[in-house]
């Protein structure tokens, strides 16, 4: 279960878009790590073909890779 967990990331809440900087806020109003609730997580965007989204954290190499299901 705690490999699970480690490997897991869900939250919800609202989010602002600054197209100018190309950044998306999420503004978490709860989380599975309830040490992260009423956190932001900036975000770099970037569309690419096939329906997908990149979102890049500003402060991490990371890349999170969204697909819209078809």
């Amino acid at each position: 279960a705690k490999d699970a967990l480690n490997g897991y990331l869900a939250y919800f809440g609202t989010y602002t878009v600054d197209e100018r900087a190309k950044t998306i806020t999420h503004h978490r109003k709860g989380n599975i790590n309830p040490g992260q609730v009423g956190d932001d997580a900036v975000r770099r965007y970037e569309f690419a073909p096939g329906d997908r989204l990149f979102l890049t954290p500003v402060d991490t190499g990371n890349r999170i890779t969204w697909e819209r299901a078809k």
